[in-house]
């Protein structure tokens, strides 16, 4: 969980096109930037963006910014379908591109161990031009352990399926989140923090959506 995909954004409005990593016959623009901030073991917090088309629930998990993870890879394409293309370099520096398949399970309600607390909070940063998210709060409790984690969830349009499943892929690429593949295809994961004996720890914080134009092709 330790590889990271990190892009940073500059501007309320990203523009970035992948050149020279041919999609050979995608064509595809990505419209939204979703973006999140996690906390790694020294507990400074790292910013996490994926890119979302939302007309056919397409994922774009771009790496261009990070060295460290799945350096061959340029990008990966996840459809709602289970299905994920890998636009990769072999050995020789030539471009192509794999497939992949996951067998995304249904589910349609948030399991009976997410335990609603009645508290709400807003997520997000309207000066994005997106509206903020109202998140309502679940307690989740481990057995044998003395750990509770503290969740928002919301309902949203997107299918967050191909994210919640990404670290399934075979493949040196990770997303540093853990998703429950659990939660029902259309429900947002906005935050976790895990407390235990020795105190609490924010794990993941959803940040933000904002528009961009962001190609493969």
């Amino acid at each position: 969980m330790r590889p990271i995909f990190i892009i940073t954004l500059l501007s309320l409005t990203i523009s970035a096109t992948v050149q020279g990593q041919d999609g050979k016959g995608l064509h595809i623009k990505f419209a939204q930037a979703w973006g999140g901030e996690y906390f790694d073991t020294t507990g400074k917090d790292q910013q996490v963006v994926v890119y979302y088309e939302p007309v056919r629930d397409y994922w774009l998990f771009n790496f261009e910014a990070d060295g460290t993870s799945g350096e061959m890879i340029h990008w990966i394409l996840g459809k709602p379908d289970g299905s994920y293309i890998f636009n990769v370099s072999d050995e020789l520096g030539t471009i192509k591109l794999d497939t992949q398949r996951l067998d995304f399970q249904t589910v349609n309600r948030l399991p009976q161990y997410y335990k609603p607390t009645g508290k709400v909070q807003r997520f997000g940063d309207s000066t994005y031009e997106f509206p903020l998210i109202t998140g309502r709060q679940y307690l989740l409790e481990y057995e044998k352990t003395t750990e509770q984690a503290w969740i928002y969830l919301s309902s949203v349009k997107a299918n967050l399926l191909p994210v919640y499943y990404f670290n399934r892929l075979n493949s040196d690429a990770k997303l540093p989140i853990r998703f429950d593949q659990q939660l029902p295809a259309r429900t947002l994961l906005l935050s976790e923090e895990l407390k235990s004996a020795s105190g609490s720890k924010t794990m993941y914080r959803f940040k933000f959506i904002s528009h961009t134009e962001h190609y493969i092709w």
